[in-house]
C-alpha cells in the first residue's frame, strides 16, 4: 500500500517545491532558470556537506602517460575526498598473493613451531612486530589531495604503469539514486530558497495584488523564508553533517 507519492525525480522535485509555495492557487513569480539555480544551491550543500549522500569507493587505477605529464591524477567531479592510496605492498585487502606476504609466511612458520601453545601475549606482539616490518619495508603512499580542484598529487608512486587502488568518497548521483530527491531536509531548504527568490523578484514592490484581489507582501514573503532558511541550515549542520576532524597537535 502506497502511502505517499515519493519525489524521485527532478520535475516532480520542482513541482513540489511551487505547491508548498503556493501554486497554482498563487503565481509563484519565479523563472525556471531561477528555480533550476536555487534547487542546485540545495543539492550542492547536501551532497558535498551530508554525511548521507555519499559513499564510499574502492577505485584502481593505473597511471598514465598524461598522468605523469601533468604532475597530478585527475579525478572526477563526484569525488568528495580521497581517505587512502594504496599499493599492493600497502594495502591488507589488495593483495592477491597473500601466501606468498611476508606476514603469511612468518605466521605459519611461527605457527609449525609451536606457537599455538604460547597464547596471546606472544601472537600479539608478533603481529605487532610483522606491522612494524612492513611499515618499514613499504611505508604507506604520501600524497596530498586538492578537493576543490578534485586533483591528487603523488610523492613516489607517480611512474608509468603502476596500479594504485584509491580509497574515498563520492557523491550519490541524482540521476541514478532517485532517493535523494525525497529528502525531508532537501525539500524544506530548496522552499525556503526558491521563497526567498520569489520575494526578492517582488520586493521592488511593496504590496503586489493578485488576480482574485489579495495582496502579496513581498517583504514578509522575504523575511519569512530567509529565517527558515537559517533555521534549516543550524539543523543541518547539528543533524547531517560529518562531525569535525580532530587535529592533535
Amino acid at each position: 500500500m502506497q502511502v505517499y507519492n515519493r519525489i524521485t525525480t527532478y520535475e516532480d522535485f520542482v513541482q513540489y517545491v511551487l505547491r508548498a509555495l503556493g501554486a497554482p492557487v498563487i503565481n509563484i513569480e519565479v523563472a525556471d532558470e531561477q528555480i533550476r539555480d536555487r534547487i542546485t544551491d540545495a543539492l550542492q550543500m547536501t551532497l558535498e556537506q551530508s554525511y548521507d549522500s555519499v559513499e564510499t569507493f574502492y577505485w584502481l587505477y593505473t597511471v598514465t602517460d598524461v598522468d605523469v605529464e601533468k604532475g597530478y591524477i585527475q579525478l572526477p567531479p563526484d569525488v568528495i575526498d580521497i581517505n587512502g592510496v594504496y599499493t599492493k605492498a600497502t594495502s591488507p585487502t589488495y593483495d592477491s598473493d597473500m601466501l606468498d606476504s611476508p606476514e603469511y609466511q612468518f605466521f605459519q612458520h611461527y605457527w609449525t613451531m609451536g606457537a599455538a601453545n604460547t597464547g596471546l601475549v606472544n601472537y600479539e606482539m608478533t603481529m605487532q612486530e610483522l606491522s612494524l616490518i612492513r611499515s618499514v619495508l613499504h611505508p604507506e603512499v604520501q600524497y596530498n589531495w586538492r578537493s576543490r580542484e578534485r586533483k591528487l598529487y603523488l610523492y613516489k608512486q607517480l611512474k608509468v604503469g603502476n596500479t594504485l587502488m584509491f580509497e574515498g568518497t563520492k557523491m550519490l548521483d541524482p540521476e541514478t539514486s532517485g532517493c535523494i530527491w525525497d529528502s525531508q531536509w532537501l525539500k524544506r531548504y530548496a522552499v525556503a530558497l526558491v521563497g526567498i527568490q520569489w520575494g526578492t523578484n517582488l520586493n521592488k514592490f511593496s504590496n503586489v495584488p493578485t488576480a482574485g484581489g489579495a495582496t502579496i507582501n513581498a517583504q514578509e514573503i522575504l523575511e519569512r523564508y530567509t529565517n527558515q532558511k537559517q533555521q534549516l541550515e543550524e539543523e543541518f549542520m547539528a543533524k547531517y553533517t560529518f562531525p569535525p576532524t580532530m587535529i592533535i597537535a
